[in-house]
C-alpha cells in the first residue's frame, strides 16, 4: 500500500507557487516579525548592524529629499531609517502584521498593505528598493511583472536598487536532507509537526 508520507517528499514543479497565504498566516507572520526584530538574527532581515551599513550606503547614492518606495518593507527597518535621513518614504508589504507594527513605530513614513506585484504608480518615485533577495523568491513571470511595474513607477532617471543571490551565495551549501519533530510547535506551525527539509530550501510541514 502506498504510504501518503512519500507524496510529501516528491520534488515540486520548478517555480511552482504555493497557494497558502504564507505572509498573512497568523502563526508564521508572528514568527516572521519576531525574526525581523531580532537584531542579531540574519533570517527574515539582515542583522541590524548590517542594515545600518546598508542605509548608509543607500544615502550615499540616493539624492537628498528623494521620494523612495521600499518594496517588501516588512516592519519598516529600512523605511524608518531612510525617513529619519530626510527622505519621503513609502513602504509596501503583504503582511498585515508587519505593516501594523511599522505604522505603530513610524508615523513619518507611509505604509501600504499590498502585494507589490500589483503596484500601479506612474513616474512617482525617484528610487525604489527591494532588499534582502526578494527578487530571488519570484518566478520568472513575476520578475517580468515586477520590473515592468518598477519601470512605470520610477520618475525619468530614477534608480531601482535591489540585491540578488549569486553563485558565491551557494558555494558553501551542500545537498542535504533532514527531518525534525516539533512536539510543541515551531516556526512553521503552532501545532506539533514534522518538518522535512531538502537542500535547505524546500520545507514541508506535516
Amino acid at each position: 500500500m502506498f504510504d501518503p508520507l512519500f507524496s510529501f517528499v516528491q520534488k515540486p514543479k520548478l517555480w511552482e507557487r504555493s497557494k497558502n497565504p504564507f505572509w498573512d498566516d497568523h502563526h508564521i507572520s508572528a514568527k516572521m516579525l519576531e525574526a525581523h526584530l531580532n537584531p542579531h538574527w540574519e533570517a527574515a532581515s539582515r542583522k541590524h548592524s548590517d542594515i545600518e551599513e546598508s542605509v548608509n550606503w543607500l544615502t550615499s547614492i540616493i539624492p537628498p529629499s528623494s521620494k523612495i518606495l521600499d518594496l517588501g518593507c516588512g516592519p519598516g527597518l529600512y523605511t524608518k531609517r531612510l525617513s529619519i535621513q530626510g527622505y519621503d518614504v513609502t513602504g509596501i508589504d503583504f503582511s498585515k502584521r508587519s505593516i501594523a507594527y511599522a505604522k505603530e513605530q513610524d508615523q513619518q513614513s507611509k505604509y501600504i498593505y499590498q502585494n507589490y506585484l500589483e503596484l500601479d504608480d506612474t513616474e512617482s518615485f525617484d528610487a525604489i528598493t527591494l532588499i534582502y533577495c526578494d527578487y530571488g523568491a519570484l518566478t520568472f513571470n513575476e520578475r517580468q511583472t515586477l520590473l515592468s511595474k518598477v519601470f512605470c513607477a520610477l520618475k525619468p532617471g530614477g534608480q531601482f536598487i535591489f540585491d540578488v543571490f549569486t553563485n558565491k551565495t551557494q558555494q558553501s551549501k551542500k545537498d542535504a536532507s533532514l527531518w525534525s519533530m516539533y512536539q510543541d510547535g515551531g516556526f512553521w506551525s503552532a501545532e506539533p509537526h514534522l518538518c522535512l527539509e531538502a537542500e535547505s530550501i524546500l520545507r514541508i510541514i506535516l
